[in-house]
């Protein structure tokens, strides 16, 4: 480079000099003089900003007016490789990468390019890049080269690791059951995410429970059970779903508020006060404390009634109420009482029973009168009536059939006199005290009219064999208290409805078939009798048969054809032709299509040895008699 052209000379007519040597100030390199100019050769390797001084003198040669010039060069090469680049963002088809510039080495950078694993390239302008068009759940690793005016860089090092992804869609507002101090929670997997598979839930429960731990993470199924939450309390559930993107679905919606409840305690034992009779009956009023709920308010509450330690019966109360007026059969067996308590949960434990207590009041009738028939006989039940101060030793009790003459009645309250089978009859019942010598009969009540029954007879059942078919017979039996019908089942088929009258069906279409009939009778109340049953065979097939016999001749043949007859054979069968001329042997063989019987035919085959004998042995069915031939 002349460094000196440049130069302004106070000495025209005597030019400039160069003095000493010129100076590498910065850079690496060399520099020399040659002549008016400076010579700088740069480094091997070098780019970048090379800076050389070199120092001028005019003709005076006064080293005061000699001054330092210097020379800027700009040294280009392709730049150095970009760092390693740095996933910063994952997301569904896409991966955003970030990475730091690299020296441009004299030549502003121009641009980048993204190389993936999978070969595909993405030009990026700066040193933040989005790749799109990538397959979720797929591994990637990129490079990254950078381009200036002299060059392309060497690629860096490869990115770590990622895998496009899109978070699930948010799962399904759960549903919540409740239980006792605890939920259970299901909720629909996520849909419509084209995402990696899911991998796991996440609860959130509001508000917190008394643990602390409003999550739970980690579940695998569509489904948890949420214990140790505090019963009365309301509690939403909210859930989240996760796959292997780096964020999680958004959250469902909150389910309904729900409410942890279990059943209700036992109440305390109740007490009883005596109130006023009603009519003929008794009546007592019942209390009791309302227990603990146990986390939902107590709907109602089931007054258990016990006779004897025996429930006769039960009724629902308010939840509200705590006590409650109840009228009592008179008995000679104490009455006690027992209270549940019920709430959503269920019904919790029944209290201890109260103080047993008598029910009495002035003498009246049975009650509840019934009369349900039997076999020849009529059971009667009814409610004790009321003893007016007497103990069940001093009442006793009576029954008249149809208005007739009165009975002692049974200890078992079965009559069996006078109320036979296919009768319709009405009961009267009185109870009868005896006091003081004073015999007192109560009012009479009367049953609804009742008929006995018994089981329904069995019927009959035969069977005829035919050649080909079998007849089957029944035959009605004597009715026993009910109307009826018949009941057949053929061959061990489903039972059919056959009226109440005998009859018989033909069935069977071959020789040797068994066929059965079983008979029961069925009568209006469901009863059914034992079965009669039969069974016969129709007759056997007649044998198969075959005969051959001595045909036309057979010219210009020698000998005559063989004919053939057979009877009941069908298939096709190989036939075996025999005789005994000079030894037994088969001396033809043929197959043959049997179509059940046929008269003599002529056959394919003829003889010619006459004396001695013929028969054909139709193979695995028959032999025919053999013939002179």
């Amino acid at each position: 480079m002349d460094v000196l052209a440049n130069d302004q000379n106070p000495f025209p007519d005597k030019p400039l000099e160069l003095v000493g040597q010129p100076v590498v100030e910065s850079g690496s390199g060399t520099a020399a003089v040659s002549g008016t100019s400076v010579q700088v050769t740069p480094a091997k390797d070098f780019t970048g900003t090379l800076v050389v001084r070199y120092r001028v003198q005019d003709a005076t040669k006064d080293p005061d007016r000699q001054v330092d010039g210097r020379i800027r060069l700009t040294v280009q090469g392709r730049p150095a490789a970009p760092s390693t680049p740095q996933v910063t963002e994952v997301r569904s088809g896409t991966v955003v990468l970030a990475w730091t510039a690299p020296a441009n080495n004299g030549s502003p950078i121009t641009g980048y390019t993204v190389k993936g694993s999978d070969g595909r390239t993405v030009s990026c302008p700066a040193t933040t890049c989005t790749v799109s068009g990538l397959t979720n759940n797929v591994s990637y690793t990129f490079t990254v080269t950078a381009t200036n005016d002299v060059g392309t860089s060497d690629p860096s090092p490869a990115s770590a690791s990622a895998r496009p992804d899109a978070k699930p869609t948010a799962p399904g507002t759960p549903s919540v059951t409740f239980g006792d101090k605890q939920l259970k929670i299901t909720w629909a997997a996520p849909t419509g995410y084209d995402g990696s598979p899911v991998t796991g839930y996440t609860l959130e429960i509001s508000p917190p429970p008394a643990s602390g731990v409003a999550q739970k993470s980690g579940l695998t199924g569509t489904s948890d059970t949420w214990t140790g939450l505090d019963n009365g309390v309301p509690y939403q559930v909210r859930v989240q779903a996760r796959n292997q993107a780096p964020d999680p679905s958004d959250w469902s919606g909150y389910s309904a508020a729900v409410v942890p409840a279990g059943v209700p305690d036992a109440p305390a034992q109740p007490t009883t006060t005596r109130l006023d009779p009603v009519g003929t009956q008794a009546q007592l009023q019942v209390a009791w404390a309302a227990p603990k709920d146990n986390g939902d308010a107590i709907a109602s509450y089931t007054l258990h009634v016990l006779r004897g330690g025996a429930e006769v019966r039960s009724l629902q109360v308010a939840g509200g109420t705590t006590q409650q007026a109840i009228t009592l059969d008179t008995s000679e067996s104490d009455y006690s009482f027992t209270v549940s308590a019920t709430n959503k949960a269920g019904t919790g434990a029944l209290s201890a029973a109260s103080a047993p207590r008598r029910a009495f009041v002035a003498p009246g009738a049975v009650t509840s009168l019934t009369a349900s028939p039997g076999n020849n006989t009529v059971t009667l039940t009814y409610g004790a009536a009321p003893g007016n101060g007497a103990s069940t030793t001093e009442v006793a009790y009576q029954y008249q059939v149809n208005a007739g003459a009165w009975a002692v009645m049974p200890s078992d309250e079965v009559i069996r006199s006078g109320v036979a089978n296919n009768g319709t009859y009405t009961i009267g019942v009185r109870a009868v005290t005896s006091l003081d010598g004073v015999t007192y009969t109560g009012p009479v009540v009367t049953s609804a009219p009742v008929a006995p029954y018994g089981p329904p007879n069995t019927p009959g059942a035969s069977a005829t064999s035919g050649d080909t078919t079998v007849t089957l017979n029944w035959s009605a039996p004597a009715r026993n208290g009910q109307d009826f019908h018949l009941e057949i089942s053929v061959d061990g088929g489903g039972w059919q409805n056959v009226g109440a009258s005998g009859g018989s069906t033909t069935v069977g279409n071959g020789y040797s078939q068994t066929h059965s009939i079983a008979v029961r009778t069925v009568d209006a109340v469901g009863q059914t009798s034992a079965t009669a049953s039969a069974s016969a065979t129709s007759a056997p097939p007649p044998a198969p048969s075959a005969s051959v016999s001595k045909g036309g001749s057979a010219s210009p043949n020698p000998g005559n054809w063989v004919n053939l007859s057979y009877a009941n054979i069908n298939g096709t069968y190989t036939v075996k032709f025999w005789s005994d001329q000079g030894g037994v042997g088969v001396f033809w063989t043929e197959t043959v299509k049997f179509t059940g019987s046929s008269a003599p035919y002529q056959t394919n085959v003829f003889y010619g040895y006459p004396g001695s004998h013929v028969w054909v042995e139709i193979v695995g069915v028959t032999t025919s008699p053999q013939i002179a031939w």
